[in-house]
C-alpha cells in the first residue's frame, strides 16, 4: 500500500473517530476555534492530518519547535496550548492571506511564503492535505465565511510580524521520502520511524552481541562513552565502543542507520560537545532507537562480512558461540578475516572440529594479533580474551 493510500485509509478513520462527541479533545478545539476566529472544521481537519485526531493528547504535533514558539507554545505536550497555538497560527495565516482559507491551510502545511510564491499547489504531499479536508474552495472564501470576515476585523490594528516562520512540513516530508541525509531536528518525528524507512532490513539472532557488550563497556549501555586513555582508537561511544579515532562513529553518522541522529550531535567525535551530545541523545527518549541504530549498523557493517567469510573458512558459524565469538572480534579488530585465516590455517582439518575447539584456536590467535598491535595492553587484553572465551564456549552448549 502505498503512502497516499495508507494516509487516506487512516484519515477516514480518523475522522470518523474525531466526529464522537465523547471525544475531550472537541470541547479545547471549539473552544481554540471561537477564540482566534478559525472555522472548527479547519482546526478539526489539522487535528486529524498531524496527529491522527488526537489519539495521543500527549503527542499531538501540530506545530513544528520553531512556529510553536512564535505562537506562545511552552508545552508541546498539553493539548491544550497545542490546540490554542494551531489555532491561532491558522488564524494569522487567514489574515495575511486576505482571507483565502484554502491558502492559509496550504501555508500551514507548505509554509507561508512558498505559497505566497507559488500559490495553491495542484499535486504532491500539500495538495493531499487539503483534499483530505474535504476542502471546498466556494464554501472557504472570505466573502461566504463570517468567521473569517470576524478573524480579519478582530486582527485589524494589531501588529503582525512581516513575515511568519516559513516551516514547511511539505518539504520535511518531501525530503524524507527522498532519504536525505540531513533530517532537521524540526521533524519532530519519532527516530525509530525515519531510521526503520531508511535502513537495509535484517534479522539477527536474539541478544546477538551480549557478550562483546559485556567486554567493550562493562554493560554500561548506549550512553557509555570512555576516557580514551591508553586506547588507540581514542574516545569511543555505546555499547560497542564506536571508535572516534578510527573513524567507525563518524561513518555510523553518515550511514543509513545513523544519518537520522546525526542532527542531534554536536561537534565531532572526541570532542567536549560531542560527548555531551551524546549523552544526552543516548539518555533521551531517542535512546532505544540510538541504541538499535548502532547494532544494525555494526552488524550490517562488521559482523555480516566476517560471519560470511567464517563460514568460508569452515567455522561453525550456526553455533550460537561462534556467532558471538565472531560479532566481537570484528567489533574490535579491523583485521579479523586474517585471524579467522590464521585461525583454520593453525589447525588441519578445522572445519571438523568441534566448535569449542574451533573457538579455542581462534582466541589464541586473537590474542596473538590484538598483542601485536596493542603491546602496552597485554595482560589485559590477555584477561579478556581467557574471559571472553569461557562465555562463548558456555553458549555452545
Amino acid at each position: 500500500m502505498s503512502l497516499i493510500s495508507s494516509l487516506t485509509s487512516a484519515l477516514k478513520e480518523i475522522n470518523a473517530q474525531a466526529k464522537n462527541q465523547n471525544n475531550p479533545l472537541q470541547t479545547k478545539l471549539s473552544q481554540a476555534a471561537d477564540k482566534y476566529q478559525v472555522q472548527p472544521e479547519h482546526l478539526e481537519g489539522i487535528l486529524n492530518y498531524f496527529s491522527k485526531g488526537g489519539k495521543n493528547q500527549d503527542n499531538l504535533m501540530l506545530l513544528s519547535g520553531a512556529v510553536a514558539k512564535e505562537m506562545g507554545v511552552h508545552n508541546l505536550k498539553d493539548p491544550k496550548e497545542n490546540i490554542e497555538g494551531a489555532a491561532k497560527y491558522l488564524s494569522q495565516l487567514q489574515n495575511r492571506f486576505g482571507g483565502d482559507a484554502e491558502k492559509a491551510l496550504a501555508a500551514y502545511f507548505s509554509g507561508p511564503n512558498k505559497i505566497a510564491k507559488e500559490g495553491l499547489p495542484q499535486t504532491g504531499s500539500a495538495r493531499h492535505f487539503l483534499d483530505s479536508l474535504g476542502f471546498d474552495k466556494n464554501n472557504g472564501n472570505i466573502q461566504d465565511n463570517p468567521k473569517l470576515a470576524q478573524s480579519q476585523k478582530a486582527l485589524a490594528g494589531v501588529e503582525q510580524k512581516q513575515s511568519l516562520p516559513d516551516i514547511s512540513y511539505e518539504t520535511l516530508l518531501d525530503e524524507f521520502l527522498k532519504k536525505q541525509e540531513n533530517i532537521p531536528e524540526m521533524l519532530r518525528r519519532p527516530l525509530a520511524f525515519v531510521a526503520e524507512k531508511l535502513s537495509p532490513k535484517a534479522n539477527y539472532p536474539k541478544g546477538l552481541g551480549k557478550v562483546s557488550e559485556k567486554y567493550e563497556s562493562g554493560g554500561r549501555g548506549v550512553a557509555t562513552v570512555s576516557t580514551g586513555k591508553n586506547d588507540p582508537g581514542g574516545v569511543s561511544y555505546g555499547k560497542h565502543q564506536f571508535s572516534s579515532k578510527t573513524g567507525t562513529m563518524a561513518k555510523f553518522l553518515k550511514s543509513a542507520e545513523g544519518k537520522a541522529f546525526a542532527p542531534f550531535l554536536i561537534g565531532q567525535p572526541g570532542e567536549k560537545s560531542f560527548n555531551e551530545s551524546y549523552k544526552k541523545l543516548a539518555t533521551g527518549p531517542q535512546a532505544k532507537d540510538f541504541e538499535k541504530a548502532q547494532f544494525d549498523y555494526l552488524a550490517r557493517t562488521h559482523y555480516e562480512p566476517a560471519l560470511k567469510a567464517a563460514k568460508d573458512l569452515g567455522f561453525k558459524v550456526e553455533n550460537p558461540g561462534v556467532q558471538e565469538a565472531i560479532f566481537s572480534g570484528s567489533i574490535q579488530h579491523g583485521g579479523i578475516k586474517k585471524i579467522l585465516k590464521q585461525s583454520v590455517e593453525s589447525q588441519k582439518d578445522f572445519a571438523d572440529l568441534s566448535a569449542t575447539k574451533q573457538l579455542e584456536t581462534f582466541y589464541k590467535k586473537r590474542a596473538s594479533y590484538a598483542v601485536k598491535y596493542a603491546p602496552q595492553l597485554k595482560q589485559a587484553l590477555i584477561n579478556r580474551y581467557t574471559s571472553e572465551l569461557k562465555d562463548t564456549i558456555n553458549l555452545t552448549k
